[in-house]
């Protein structure tokens, strides 16, 4: 679960860097979805939410999920901890 969050996390912080970079917003989202390798529907809706969302706001949950998967695989927190973590900072 933590990993699958993580993968869309790092495609929202990549579409979000595209839209705020680029003049001709069309063709650089094209060939960001082809990178990307995601499904045309999935890319759309997961650019529906980066355009939401700032920057910011967005590296700030990938590093909560980050500590939270350092802090189980370290055995510093049971991962019901690490989660609740997540959601109480957030």
């Amino acid at each position: 679960l933590l990993g699958a969050l993580a993968r869309t996390l790092r495609s929202l912080l990549s579409i979000r860097d595209v839209v705020e970079k680029n003049e001709n917003l069309a063709e650089a989202l094209a060939q960001a979805g082809k990178k990307l390798g995601l499904h045309p529907f999935v890319f759309r809706k997961q650019t529906e939410m980066a355009r939401r969302e700032s920057f910011g706001a967005l590296a700030s949950i990938h590093k909560l999920l980050f500590r939270a998967d350092f802090n189980i695989k370290t055995g510093q927190l049971p991962a019901r901890f690490a989660f609740l973590d997540i959601f109480v900072r957030n």
